[in-house]
């Protein structure tokens, strides 16, 4: 048995952003055979070379909070490690990207768990860690001000001086967290 769902459709999408300018934009699409609800991940790739991950049920895809949205399937593992498959399907198109995922925070009903360090943040650590922990092609970063954690692409750096290489790597994350905080407010702004 299969610790993921796989997709049953891929498309690729122009972006029509506002704000960063965005490179590309990617959608996958998979099943739950356990709800038989269809999920959305968005791979969508910015100037600064990192992809932001995302993630909504179908069946929420017209609302503002569609990623902070509970389905209440108790699968969330399964669907976050189907979400991870598209990582390695993303650094086949783009081998020196590196990528992010920020965690919405959840609504129920009529309240909402704090933004910063919160559930889908916490489990996305946990399986990035398990997912990426070997790869040395990769720094992961915790940014939990942000709810969010990043693979930032480090090989290129891999013969540059340990200065170097830390003062790069800063400067990446600086980037990454500028565009996110810029382009993904919306992830942490709620309408009740």
């Amino acid at each position: 048995m299969s610790s993921f769902y796989e997709f049953y459709n891929t498309r690729y999408c122009p972006a029509k952003v506002a704000g960063h300018f965005i490179k590309d934009e990617y959608h996958f699409y998979f099943k739950s055979t356990k709800s038989k609800l269809r999920y959305c991940v968005e791979g969508i790739y910015h100037e600064e070379n990192f992809f932001a991950l995302k993630y909504y049920c179908k069946t929420h895809k017209l609302s503002k909070n569609r990623y902070s949205i509970h389905t209440n399937t108790f699968e969330a593992n399964k669907i976050i490690d189907s979400c991870l498959q598209a990582i390695p399907l993303l650094i086949d198109i783009y081998p020196d990207c590196s990528f992010v995922a920020v965690g919405a925070r959840s609504i129920k009903s009529e309240s909402a768990e704090p933004a910063q360090n919160n559930r889908r943040y916490k489990i996305y650590c946990q399986k990035l860690m398990n997912f990426f922990g070997s790869n040395s092609d990769y720094v992961m970063i915790m940014l939990p001000d942000i709810s969010g954690m990043a693979l930032v692409y480090v090989k290129d750096l891999e013969f540059s001086s340990l200065r170097t290489r830390r003062r790069a790597i800063r400067q990446r994350i600086a980037k990454i967290k500028k565009v996110v905080h810029d382009c993904y407010e919306d992830i942490q702004i709620l309408e009740i």
